[in-house]
């Protein structure tokens, strides 16, 4: 085929086939000059165009139709095949076939080569995507305002929310302007250590503002209570769980619904993430979870609250008991068979107990290592009491 090669200049567009190698980019010449070439000459046009040039090539051919290859192909042969005599028509013919394997072979590179480029764009897109981070500044700022550490109720130390402030004048704006954000939060748009924040911060806040919003409750259509529990907030027939308490992304949703969403990552340390305002849930951490230190802070969340031995753990080594909160109770199976990549080699606990041996306090694990056969477990009575700052009011448990 070499010798049937004729250098030309560059062809009219309108006549250009897909591209096919480039560089240099190869494009067969259909110009007036043809009908002077011998008969058996395949004109070619080998062509070192500019990167621009290729680019415009490219981006006009790679996507013409099958069958304008078809009729383009059959113009060549068209123009090849003029009445010829004996041998030459022998050698036209050799030269046509070979040539429209050539062309053929071609049109295959062009489309894995267009095929290829287009996988690897989608990629490099859907990479950058997952690499965005949503702003929690807000929620941060809702954080380092209103939570006040080292505080107590009923003997029972925890983090508290200054609700009251919260409440008065413009205090709330930052609070309003993180809620806002989530409305237009796109989380497909995320990888799933973000998405798995974002979700824990907005329970955690439409937690706050469901208890901000609702101070009291009426009672026999006069009387405005002031609330005790984020459960006084309950409808008649709806429990507050239940009631539509924010939107993401456009979606109004409950609570329950958030941590349903943040339970399908099957990670167990959630329940030490998602924080109900009540006294006895785990306390509300003074930092906002961020798709790049989730894994550190959801360690951090569930040793805390494992550490405290008034609503999390808390061992009996003379009756051999180990008390914990009633969460593990309630999500036992999420405890027993979630499987995450970073918790006990992405391979499920199989029992709480052993989850709970993986945070616990040293001294705490130092003993249930050498009695792990003969632990009872016992759980703490739940006070669904707010937790709010300087809260007084209600019994020191509810059931």
């Amino acid at each position: 085929l070499r010798g049937l090669l004729q250098l030309r200049p560059p062809p009219s567009p309108s006549f250009l086939l897909p591209p096919l190698l480039s560089p240099p980019l190869l494009l067969p010449s259909f110009s007036r000059a043809h009908k002077r070439d011998p008969p058996l000459r395949l004109s070619c046009h080998i062509h070192r165009c500019s990167q621009r040039q290729r680019t415009h090539l490219q981006s006009e051919t790679a996507h013409l139709p099958f069958s304008l290859f078809m009729r383009s192909c059959l113009a060549l042969h068209l123009i090849m095949l003029r009445p010829l005599s004996g041998s030459a028509r022998s050698r036209s013919l050799s030269s046509l076939l070979a040539a429209s394997v050539v062309l053929l072979l071609l049109v295959a590179h062009t489309s894995a080569h267009t095929s290829a480029h287009t996988s690897a764009h989608t990629s490099a897109t859907a990479s950058a995507d997952k690499q965005k981070t949503f702003d929690q500044s807000a929620w941060q700022e809702v954080l380092d305002t209103y939570l006040h550490l080292g505080t107590s109720i009923s003997d029972i130390p925890l983090y508290a929310v200054d609700y009251e402030q919260l409440r008065r004048g413009d205090d709330d704006d930052a609070l309003h302007d993180y809620l806002s954000a989530l409305k237009s939060v796109d989380l497909s748009q995320y990888s799933d250590d973000e998405q798995l924040a974002v979700l824990m911060n907005a329970y955690n806040a439409f937690a706050v503002e469901m208890v901000r919003s609702h101070p009291c409750k009426m009672l026999f259509g006069k009387i405005c209570w002031p609330i005790t529990s984020i459960r006084s907030i309950s409808g008649f027939f709806t429990a507050v769980w239940d009631l539509k308490a924010g939107n993401i992304g456009g979606t109004e949703y409950s609570l329950d619904e958030v941590e349903t969403n943040g339970r399908a990552f099957t990670d167990p340390r959630i329940h030490a993430c998602v924080v109900c305002a009540s006294v006895s849930c785990p306390n509300l951490q003074p930092f906002a979870f961020t798709g790049s230190d989730v894994e550190h802070q959801k360690n951090q969340s569930m040793i805390n609250f494992l550490a405290n031995t008034k609503k999390g753990l808390k061992l009996d080594e003379d009756t051999n008991t180990l008390t914990l909160s009633s969460i593990f109770l309630w999500y036992q199976s999420d405890f027993e068979t979630f499987e995450f990549p970073t918790l006990n080699n992405g391979k499920p606990f199989g029992s709480v107990l052993s989850f709970v041996m993986a945070f616990c306090p040293d001294d705490v694990l130092t003993y249930l290592e050498a009695h792990e056969d003969d632990i009872k477990l016992e759980y703490f009575d739940y006070n669904w009491h707010l937790n709010a700052l300087a809260a007084t009011g209600p019994p020191s448990t509810y059931t």
